[in-house]
């Protein structure tokens, strides 16, 4: 990611935010990705295994998305 001023902006597809809104976004996200890893293996259930795993594949997307 670009280290640029915070009052800066930062283009998203349509949306607009600022270079201090688009770095809580990617904390946020690594931070999900964290505790969703953690978590593999920790389910009793196949379903419940699997939807993390998914959650995982989207929270990935997402910072490809995002970055920069």
């Amino acid at each position: 990611m670009k280290n640029l001023p915070e009052e800066s902006t930062v283009m998203i597809g349509n949306a607009t935010i600022t270079n201090k809104e688009h770095k809580v976004l990617m904390v946020a996200l690594e931070y999900l990705l964290d505790n969703l890893d953690n978590m593999v293996g920790d389910f009793d259930t196949f379903p419940e295994e699997s939807r993390n795993l998914k959650e995982i594949e989207t929270i990935k997307s997402l910072q490809k998305l995002f970055r920069l």
